[in-house]
This record gives structure tokens, sequence and C-alpha cells, in this order.
């Protein structure tokens, strides 16, 4: 099986919020995700109805718990959402806030969100893919660092969790800079034995927040192949829309 991923930080708030003019831009992205058999969003605080309007209910994932009195504003949830096509089914589905945040009117401003992951179980032809999407609070104070660091460990023992064999993918914003530090990922990625997917390799920036995560389960191999970005969309976002075709092949 192949399947078509896209791994994306849209900066999903109001138009007149950030410093885009291309009013349509978020419309653009919900319309191509559709080529896509599985998609990961980031920062998706305004627009889940353009998801719910566009895929089948039992084709989306759409984070929604925050940590407001008011619950029903999805403004103030994770920003997160799994899409998947036809060619793969959602099993189940749990959403994690994280525990704690830095900012309200400083360090962008994060405690407004109710930040957080999402893990799936995803069903493949004869065996179970594990999914995650985060997004990890952003700044560079010794409070953002502190909080970030207790926000990465609540990732990590989710995932030391997962019972079953399957292959796994862990992706979003985790807001931690690869060339400034290297060895918070690094040490991530050796934990679980993950390979981390090498996107950027011909984008000048020399800074890397956005990352990819897999590794190949007990009796699927997973290969990956066509990386880069959706160059249709890098004027779309802040962040870069990564995308890669994956190839899942039963072990013999």
């Amino acid at each position: 099986m192949v399947l078509n991923v896209l791994s994306y930080n849209i900066h999903g708030l109001p138009n007149i919020l950030t410093p885009y003019t291309n009013s349509n831009r978020i419309t653009d992205i919900i319309d191509e995700v559709g080529s896509y058999d599985l998609v990961f969003l980031q920062e998706n605080w305004v627009y889940q109805d353009l998801i719910k309007n566009n895929f089948s209910n039992d084709k989306f994932i759409i984070g929604g718990k925050n940590k407001f009195t008011i619950k029903d504003k999805p403004r103030r949830s994770s920003g997160l959402n799994i899409i998947t096509s036809d060619k793969i089914s959602i099993y189940d589905y749990n959403e994690y806030q994280f525990k704690n945040c830095n900012g309200w009117l400083a360090n962008a401003n994060d405690c407004f969100a109710s930040k957080g992951f999402i893990y799936s179980r995803l069903l493949l032809d004869k065996d179970t893919l594990n999914v995650y999407v985060t997004h990890l609070d952003a700044g560079n104070s010794d409070k953002d660092l502190s909080v970030r660091e207790t926000q990465m460990n609540q990732l990590i023992q989710s995932i030391e969790k997962i019972s079953n064999s399957g292959p796994l993918i862990v992706c979003g914003d985790f807001n931690i800079d690869y060339y400034s530090n290297q060895n918070i990922i690094d040490t991530f990625v050796n934990k679980f034995s993950l390979i981390d997917l090498d996107w950027n390799l011909n984008i000048s920036d020399e800074f890397k927040i956005d990352y990819v995560f897999y590794r190949s389960g007990i009796n699927t191999k997973i290969t990956v192949y066509d990386v880069g970005i959706n160059s249709d969309f890098i004027n779309h976002s802040d962040h870069y829309p990564i995308e890669f075709k994956m190839l899942l092949e039963e072990v013999e």
C-alpha cells in the first residue's frame, strides 16, 4: 500500500491577524488536502467547518477539547486535525491536552490555545498504523524551555504505552529548532528507534521546528520516498507543507 502524506502547520488564524492578503489561502489548502491519503494539520483554530464540509465524518479527527470554562470555542482548542482517504480507516483516537503552558499576553500567547496531541490507531489491511500529531509551545525563554520539556515528556509517556507492534508516525510543530537543540531531537529519535524525515534538504533555511518521525512495525515495513514540500503553498503559511509518499509492505 502506498500513502500520499502531508503534515502542515497552516497558520489557521483569521487573515486579519496574519500578514497574508490571499483570502482564499486556507480554502485552497483544504481543497488540495483531498489529494492526500493521510493529512496532519496544525493550527487549524478557525477553519474546522471546512474539514467538516469537505470530508465524511468517519474520515477526519478534529481536536475539540479545551481547558476553558466555555467549552464550545474551537479557537481555543489544540488546532490539530487528522484526515484520511478511503485507503485507511480510523479505528479509534484519544486527544490529550498538555498539562501546562507559557504565555498569555507574551511569549506567543500559547496559553490561549489548548495545545496537546492526538493519538490515533488507523487500520491497514493486516496491521495497525499508530499516528501522532502534536503542537508544542513556542518561545525561547527559560519558562518556555521548561514547559516544552514537560510537554515533550508527556508525549513520550504516551508513546511508551503503545501496546501493539504496528508502525508509527509522529509529526507536527515541535517548536524545537534542530540546529540549536539537536540533542533533544536526537534523544527522542534514539529512544523510540525513529527516523527523522529529511524534508528540508533542498531548503536554505537554517531553522527546523516541524518534524515527521517514523519507524516500521514488526509486521509492516515503511519505506518513504518523494520527500519534499508542496511548493504551491509555500506562501500560504509561515510553515512549510511537508509531503512524502509512504510504502507500507507486509514483512514476510
